[in-house]
């Protein structure tokens, strides 16, 4: 378990960056230590998964859940776009951005950035909610439909 501390750790500390401003590097190394530990007592090496692969998967998940209920819990909307962000775009395209996030409430902007910012997919989504990946999958189509043009919307 201790030759995967290091490179979960990093995999903490990425998984964060989008959410500096919620969550320092030592707060993700140690939910990443809380899921190893976690991973460690519910792994079957009777199965053929290594550790390592494992444990990632429990890394992953719970740094999620910990920015998300950072997220719930702070002040500030994740849509006021970073440093980070403003660095890879174009200052227009932010513009547009938060012109059209201004019109989706703030649960559904929510929902906008665990999807796209932190990279859950729709599964994972879905069972952050109680519910299924379809559920996850409409409420994103129908979101993205009240923010694009109506020559755009998705068929």
């Amino acid at each position: 378990m201790m030759e995967c501390r290091p490179p979960l750790h990093r995999l903490a500390v990425k998984l964060t960056r989008g959410g500096r401003a919620l969550m320092s590097e030592e707060e993700a190394r140690a939910v990443a230590d809380a899921a190893m530990v976690t991973a460690w007592q519910r792994w079957d090496a009777t199965r053929g998964v290594p550790f390592a692969i494992y444990a990632r998967h429990w890394v992953r998940g719970a740094v999620a859940r910990a920015l998300r209920a950072a997220r719930r819990q702070a002040p500030l909307d994740p849509f006021l776009v970073s440093e980070l962000v403003v660095t890879r775009q174009s200052a227009e395209r932010v513009a547009l951005a938060r012109l059209l996030l201004s019109r989706v409430p703030p649960e559904d902007r929510a929902f906008l950035a665990e999807h796209h910012l932190d990279e859950l997919s729709f599964t994972e989504l879905g069972e952050s909610y109680g519910r299924n990946s379809a559920w996850a999958y409409r409420r994103h189509r129908r979101i993205v439909a009240t923010i694009s043009p109506p020559d755009q919307q998705p068929a």
